[in-house]
């Protein structure tokens, strides 16, 4: 699965859900790791997603999750 607003952010899995899973884990990461001096751009539409789609791609919306994000967030320094 390729995630279309963030450009090399690639992942797979056995299964659709799976796959969706492994997607949200990535996205969520990149956003708390973020992308090394890569620009951040607005997330189209997803209408314009779906019309860029290739013949018999599945366009399936990601959304960050705040659970998998706190998992990549670094862990405060102790004093």
């Amino acid at each position: 699965m390729r995630i279309p607003d963030v450009p090399g952010a690639l992942t797979c899995g056995e299964s659709i859900e799976e796959t969706q899973r492994m997607a949200i884990d990535a996205l969520s990461a990149m956003l708390v790791v973020g992308r090394k001096g890569r620009d951040y751009f607005e997330p189209k539409p997803y209408r314009k997603i779906t019309a860029e789609a290739g013949e018999g791609e599945l366009v399936f919306p990601v959304i960050a999750d705040e659970k998998a994000m706190e998992e990549y967030r670094p862990m405060p320094l102790s004093p």
